[in-house]
């Protein structure tokens, strides 16, 4: 879908041929839209081949004339059955003479951040690019947080689970925190080089920017690699947590089981076709019964005082 972006409603909105000047984004392009982004704003072929890329790092790419892709990684949730529950999808900004375009391969959340900012100035391509990096990384960081929030959450479950559902919930979570750390660590590379790059003019409200990007970005690695390792050693706790219940409960079953056996084989022994003593005695069963009762009862009570049930 194509969008353009209006300055007096500073919103995108549907277009069906993209204007010459100022920001076009699109999103889940069809293949007639990518021929109007390369007939219409000569946006170059491979441009749009690496944008829609799934697998695509962070990165700075130039070609003669003056066009530019930046290639960055965002943070998104997948569906529910996917391996794990966030990834990182590539955003590519290219950058021409009179005109911004930003492509997703699928829905952002990113463009609603950025057009939440009230200093949004897609007229300034270098400074729009770093208020995207910006967004980009608290949107790390505001993930990151999600994933602590449900990872604590979790942590209740486990402490009782008898079953490896939970332990793969985690596990789940360390896929996403892994994707997060090379994403992020792809975004600091290419963001060092544009900082590095002299054909990047960077004013002094530019550089602050910049400044603010690397630190949000150092946090959210930070971040994401604290995370990944205590999410490591707490698998590794759990799934003895696991283990422990599961003995536990067996720990009890086998001590039911020996204690219910002890008046099965008195019963059995009157129950065979022999001559038994006290077998003819009017009160044998309730001699019997009684007797059963006070030998589980002292098996039950060694049981208990050896803290085995």
């Amino acid at each position: 879908m194509l969008y353009a972006f209006l300055p007096g409603t500073r919103t995108l909105e549907p277009v069906t041929v993209p204007p010459r000047s100022g920001w076009v984004h699109v999103e889940r392009p069809t293949e007639d839209e990518l021929t109007r982004l390369r007939d219409d704003l000569r946006v170059p072929a491979e441009f749009l081949k690496h944008a829609l890329d799934p697998d695509e790092v962070a990165r700075v790419d130039r070609v003669e004339g003056g066009a530019s892709l930046i290639m960055l990684r965002e943070p998104c949730r997948t569906r529910a059955n996917q391996a794990a529950h966030f990834r990182s999808a590539p955003v590519g900004v290219v950058l021409l003479d009179g005109v911004l375009v930003t492509i997703a391969p699928m829905e952002t959340e990113i463009i609603q951040d950025l057009l939440a900012l009230p200093a949004l100035a897609p007229e300034h391509p270098h400074t729009f690019l770093l208020q995207l990096v910006l967004c980009t990384a608290e949107r790390f960081l505001a993930h990151l947080r999600t994933i602590d929030r449900e990872v604590s959450a979790l942590e209740d479950r486990l402490q009782v689970s008898l079953e490896n559902e939970q332990v793969l919930e985690l596990l789940a979570y360390q896929k996403s925190l892994v994707h997060f750390t090379s994403a992020l660590t792809s975004n600091r590379h290419m963001l060092e080089r544009l900082q590095k790059d002299p054909r990047f003019e960077i004013s002094r409200a530019d550089h602050d920017l910049i400044e603010d990007a690397l630190v949000e970005i150092h946090q959210a690695i930070e971040v994401a690699t604290v995370s990944q390792n205590v999410l490591g050693q707490m698998m590794n706790a759990f799934a003895s947590v696991i283990s422990n219940n599961v003995n536990m409960v067996m720990k009890i079953l086998t001590a039911f089981t020996i204690v219910l056996m002890i008046p099965t084989l008195i019963t059995s022994f009157y129950g065979m076709n022999v001559h038994l003593p006290g077998q003819g005695h009017p009160f044998a069963s309730a001699f019997v019964i009684a007797g059963s009762i006070v030998a589980g009862g002292i098996v039950v009570v060694v049981f208990a005082r050896k803290r085995w049930l």
